[in-house]
C-alpha cells in the first residue's frame, strides 16, 4: 500500500495517515518492543529475497513466521528437502562420433607427389 498527498490534504495530514497505518500494521503484527520490530523487518527482507517457489510454499505461514531465525530455518529445510526428493541427473557419458577423415587437397585420392614444375620463379 502507497501513501500520497494529494492534492489538497496537507502534509500533516498524510504525516498522521502514515503515522496510523503504521501502528495498525504493528499491532497485527504484535510488535511492541523495538527487538521484535528489528526482527520483523529482518524476517521481511529474508522472506523478500527467497524464490518465488519457497514464497508459494509458505503462503499460509507468513503472519506467524516474524522470528528471522524461524524463517532461515524453514526456507532451509525446505531446499535440502527439495534436493533431496530431487532425482539425481545421471550423465550418461558422451560418445563423440568419429567421421572419416579426407583430405580435400588431395587429388583423386592420391597426394601431390612431386612438386610442380610450372611456377619456377628465377
Amino acid at each position: 500500500m502507497t501513501h500520497q498527498k494529494g492534492v489538497n490534504p496537507l502534509r500533516k495530514d498524510l504525516v498522521f495517515e502514515l503515522n496510523s497505518y503504521f501502528s495498525c500494521w504493528l499491532e497485527g503484527a504484535e510488535v511492541d518492543t523495538f527487538e521484535k520490530l528489528k526482527d520483523l523487518m529482518i524476517a521481511g527482507q529474508i522472506t523478500r529475497r527467497a524464490s518465488s517457489v519457497i514464497k508459494a510454499h509458505f503462503v499460509d505461514q507468513w503472519r506467524q513466521m516474524n522470528d528471522p531465525y524461524v524463517v532461515a530455518s524453514n526456507f532451509d529445510q525446505y531446499q535440502l528437502a527439495r534436493k533431496m526428493l530431487r532425482k539425481p541427473q545421471q550423465n550418461k557419458p558422451f560418445d563423440k562420433p568419429s567421421f572419416k577423415r579426407t583430405n580435400s587437397f588431395r587429388k583423386n585420392g592420391k597426394g601431390r607427389g612431386k612438386k610442380s614444375r610450372r611456377c619456377k620463379i628465377k
